[in-house]
């Protein structure tokens, strides 16, 4: 339950609460406008995690930061442009730095696909304020859908489309057997999001015996013999 407007909270060792104290009584002067916007998000990542995006206030936000709502809105609009500004910072960097290795590879596809496997293990790709965020996205979803949608044309068509252009050139070099590229860029990710989705709905509960890397690893073989893709 979102706390009542005006009440005080007690005093946090958290990161959150160590940037409010910095951050409390210090007026907001021309030039420095920039430099609250990264405890502006932190603070609403904490309260959208802790509260969910329909029950957070932008004055609990500004609570947490010891300082007024208006300067939230001077720097976001609205509470749906404030969370989509944190789920860009915290989902979208390590998606990119993926993407990048995917556009500038020129080596055999095998190694490049255990790499991707490598680069989007969950727990590599979601950082300690990530997984909690990207949980969210799977619980605010169906009453936010634009979030997910976003999350997925942002980060992930990319890597399909990429993964298509390389799948067509393997298919002409007679390194991949011929079929739909789209349905094979799909089927390589398929494990990929069922095991980040164990990790998001049941940790840190994770089923005993549970082995991500083991896991991945027989499904990108699987994928390399199914669509006889040679080492």
């Amino acid at each position: 339950m979102a706390p009542k407007s005006g009440t005080r909270r007690p005093p946090s060792r958290s990161p959150e609460g160590k940037v409010r104290a910095k951050l409390k009584g210090k007026r907001l002067r021309r030039g420095q406008a920039d430099e609250r916007i990264p405890a502006i998000l932190e603070a609403a990542a904490a309260e959208f995690i802790e509260q969910g995006f329909l029950s957070t206030r932008m004055e609990d936000i500004a609570a947490r930061l010891g300082v007024s709502k208006p300067i939230i809105y001077r720097h976001f609009k609205s509470k749906h442009a404030l969370l989509q500004a944190v789920l860009d910072k915290q989902l979208n960097a390590p998606f990119d730095a993926l993407m990048e290795h995917v556009r500038n590879y020129a080596g055999p596809l095998k190694p490049l696909l255990r790499a991707i496997i490598a680069r989007a293990d969950p727990n590599r790709v979601m950082a300690d304020a990530a997984m909690p965020l990207f949980r969210l996205i799977l619980s605010e979803g169906f009453r936010v859908p634009d979030f997910a949608d976003r999350f997925f044309t942002k980060n992930l068509r990319p890597i399909n489309e990429a993964l298509q252009v390389l799948f067509r050139r393997a298919m002409a070099e007679g390194k991949m057997r011929n079929a739909d590229p789209d349905f094979a860029a799909r089927e390589l990710f398929a494990p990929y999001f069922h095991s980040a989705l164990i990790d998001a709905i049941m940790a840190p509960t994770t089923e005993a015996g549970w082995n991500r890397t083991e896991y991945m690893n027989h499904a990108l073989e699987s994928f390399c013999r199914s669509y006889e893709i040679a080492e």
